[in-house]
């Protein structure tokens, strides 16, 4: 019977569990394909890479089950007048939640890469309430 499986059983019984270093490289890599423009608006994001999400963020956003919860965009550039004032520095955060990213890239045989990829694009197109036509350009971008 022949397998599904491009690799042979010996190679994938070498193989462990994506870390979160390869998710923050991924997600890296993706960010740095998003149109400039888009890049330029987001400026510098830090990627943090945690095995799930904490308790507070879930109750914050009505959720129950962490893997429901594969990511999250943290910012305070919306408030930038006002932090300046208060000489609190502006930061941009992505979380990646490491358990819930694997899950879902098990559960619906996607690459890793594009969960990873649409994630960003979903999170960031949200946060930053980006148009329907920013938001097809940063598809296109990382789909390259």
């Amino acid at each position: 019977m022949a397998s599904i499986h491009s690799k042979r059983s010996a190679d994938w019984g070498q193989l462990v569990a994506p870390d979160g270093a390869l998710l923050e490289t991924l997600a890296l890599e993706a960010l740095a394909r998003f149109p400039q423009d888009i890049l330029e608006q987001l400026g510098s994001i830090q990627m943090v890479v945690a095995e799930y999400p904490e308790d507070q963020l879930l109750n914050s956003l009505g959720l129950e089950d962490p893997s429901e919860l594969l990511g999250v965009f943290e910012t305070n550039i919306f408030t930038a007048e006002a932090i300046r004032a208060a000489n609190i520095p502006a930061y941009n955060r992505f979380w990646l939640f490491r358990r819930p990213i694997l899950d879902h890239w098990a559960a619906h045989g996607e690459p890793l890469g594009m969960v990873v990829s649409n994630l960003l694009v979903q999170e960031l197109g949200y946060s930053l309430d980006l148009s329907e036509e920013a938001l097809e350009r940063m598809d296109a971008a990382v789909e390259e």
